[in-house]
């Protein structure tokens, strides 16, 4: 968190030394320099302006977002987000003046500030364990926020007045994007084929045996007529 704070100072560090630089006695730079006015330096066009801005306060956001995971603000998360909050704003001041024909930038500078004073009083009540006086500024602090979101929003921002969102649990230490979960391949299961069982065909019976059997009743039956007669003849 002190990490997008220190950046974010760095912008405001970096603008003022540029300014300084046309600042110093000797003669010749003097010359070539051109002196830091309002309608020179501090004009910048209001779609870089809002561009420049909310990439800032989406980074703020974010680290406000994530200060703590307890339920309830303590005094050393509050003092971490009005260093934020006090850094992102000298951020944004120092990316230049665009117009501001309604006023609502204006708006939203001062319901900024209001915000940075009132987070001051709920961490001293906090230190100090004044839990009434936390409460109220809390209260208080809730209807500033509501006024910068609605004045940052008629200048056009679309991060600046608005609020972060939390990181999982599981990435929080590490700040990584999650990592993509794999699901492992199934393998398909296969069914043995199943070998059709055959039946063996039946073998008719052979035709000679039918016949057989008919032929072997004829013929003892010939047989013995045939040698009774003969025996029994009286002519013999």
């Amino acid at each position: 968190m002190r990490g997008t704070a220190a950046r974010l100072c760095a912008v405001a560090i970096g603008a003022i030394a540029i300014w300084s630089a046309g600042c110093g006695d000797d003669d010749s730079t003097t010359a070539t320099v051109t002196p830091a006015t309002d309608a020179t330096a501090g004009a910048v066009s209001t779609e870089e302006f809002i561009t420049a801005a909310d990439a800032r306060c989406a980074e703020a956001n974010a680290a406000i977002a994530n200060l703590g995971t307890e339920g309830s603000a303590s005094a050393t998360t509050v003092q971490q987000e009005l260093d934020i909050t006090e850094e992102t704003l000298k951020g944004l001041k120092a990316l230049g003046s665009p117009d501001d024909p309604d006023g609502s930038l204006a708006d939203y500078y001062a319901a900024v500030k209001q915000e940075i004073a009132l987070l001051g009083q709920e961490q001293s009540a906090l230190a100090t364990g004044d839990t009434v006086a936390a409460q109220a500024a809390t209260s208080q602090l809730e209807q500033a926020r509501g006024d910068a979101r609605e004045a940052a929003e008629a200048f056009g921002f679309e991060e600046c007045g608005q609020e972060g969102a939390p990181i999982d649990a599981g990435d929080s230490t590490s700040g990584a994007p999650p990592a993509p979960t794999t699901t492992a391949p199934v393998t398909p299961t296969t069914t043995a084929p199943v070998t059709p069982t055959t039946t063996a065909p039946v073998t008719p019976p052979p035709s000679g045996g039918t016949s057989g059997t008919g032929t072997g009743g004829g013929t003892g039956t010939g047989g013995t007529g045939g040698g009774s007669s003969g025996g029994i003849s009286p002519g013999g």
